[in-house]
């Protein structure tokens, strides 16, 4: 049998041209999808070449820049294997050819993955996160200065976040949901970039339930839109999963509801452990996340197999999402997008898909370049 590790293996350069009669087929027709693998992963610490999940990505010029990230290279997660967190710099020359030369230009101040990174201004803003011993509320900024990463440290979050989503909308990072000190939280954090130094404040929380690994978008610089997320099982209460978004009128303190993508079959997705990007100020793109019937499961019934299935079982989103004219439209499907808590980074017309896992525990050291054209 054919698995996602092994397409993921395998060195492709082909253009998605699925044209699902359900959808708009007018969205559709607008977009040719260009997909190519890329050559080359960090390997300058042992066990990250081995491929990551959850790691600060973006963009600085001309450079693709990956940092920290999490795997298990040594004794698979089903086996009891334990989780190991990087903190190095990676920057490798973005061109036209298809491979990426990757260099060690620094360190983050500790090891830390599942965090939020933000591209601002000819740098990376790295926003908490975890690692092994702990939860963070460190927030360092990476530029690069004569090939080297010069890392420094802003105003650090009023408490220890991770598993949460981020965004720029107009001057400020909006953080949003997953864990706040260990516990799933509505907790929503701004940062003004203008104001640096005033650090962080918390605004009004979003309605209904805590939301663990969602995603986001900064539109208009007016409005942050928000998709997908879990609240994990408590001693008194089932967990439950967001397939709705919710968006915040920046400066209203007012949150309204958004639906959540839909399918070929009409069935809600989920994007729960999704990756997403603004294309611009009114677009925003999203692959990949967990399904959100074999994910519910996971998280309310004890398994004791659930870590030996093969890739194809857990059913991971393989769809190209655009939300597009206030709405979700599916414009392709492909398995190389079946993969959770990988990082999309945007340089012009292109996005690097980077990492991520193709099952629970099982992450993937590739790169994929993939173009939208009109």
């Amino acid at each position: 049998m054919t698995t996602l590790i092994g397409i993921a293996r395998t060195r492709i350069s082909v253009v998605i041209a699925l044209i699902l009669p359900f959808f708009s087929l007018d969205i559709l027709a607008q977009y040719n999808i260009g997909l190519h693998l890329m050559r080359g992963f960090p390997a300058m610490e042992s066990g990250y070449e081995k491929g990551v999940s959850a790691c600060f990505a973006g963009a600085i010029g001309r450079q693709l820049v990956m940092a920290g990230g999490c795997n298990f290279p040594d004794i698979p997660a089903a086996d009891g294997g334990k989780k190991r967190y990087y903190k190095g710099i990676y920057a490798a020359k973005i061109g036209q050819g298809d491979s990426l030369e990757w260099r060690h230009i620094g360190d983050l101040p500790v090891k830390s993955a599942y965090g939020v990174a933000i591209t601002w201004k000819k740098s990376i803003i790295c926003i908490g996160g975890n690692n092994a011993s702990e939860a963070l509320n460190a927030v360092v900024q990476i530029k690069i200065r004569k090939g080297e990463a010069v890392v420094t440290r802003l105003p650090s979050l009023p408490c220890a976040l991770d598993n949460m989503t981020g965004s720029v909308v107009g001057n400020c990072i909006y953080v949003a949901g997953g864990n706040r000190n260990g516990i799933a939280v509505n907790t929503v954090l701004c940062l003004n970039l203008e104001d640096i130094a005033g650090g962080w404040h918390e605004i009004v929380a979003f309605p209904g339930s805590a939301r663990v690994q969602p995603v986001s978008g900064g539109f208009k610089k007016s409005v942050f839109k928000m998709w997908g997320g879990f609240a994990p099982r408590t001693a008194n209460k089932a967990a439950t999963l967001s397939m709705n978004g919710v968006a915040l009128a920046v400066g209203k303190a007012l949150w309204y509801d958004l639906p959540a993508p839909v399918g070929m079959n009409n069935e809600e997705i989920f994007l729960g452990g999704a990756a997403s990007v603004m294309l611009s100020d009114d677009r925003m793109l999203a692959i990949g996340g967990v399904n959100s019937l074999v994910f519910l499961r996971a998280l309310n019934e004890q398994q004791t197999d659930y870590l030996r299935h093969d890739a194809e079982w857990y059913k991971f989103n393989p769809h190209i999402l655009l939300y597009e004219d206030e709405k979700w439209h599916v414009i392709g499907t492909n398995n190389v997008m079946a993969r959770a808590g990988s990082s999309l980074v945007r340089v012009r017309d292109t996005i690097y898909i980077i990492g991520g896992e193709l099952m629970p525990g099982v992450r993937t050291p590739t790169v994929y370049r993939m173009k939208l054209r009109r």
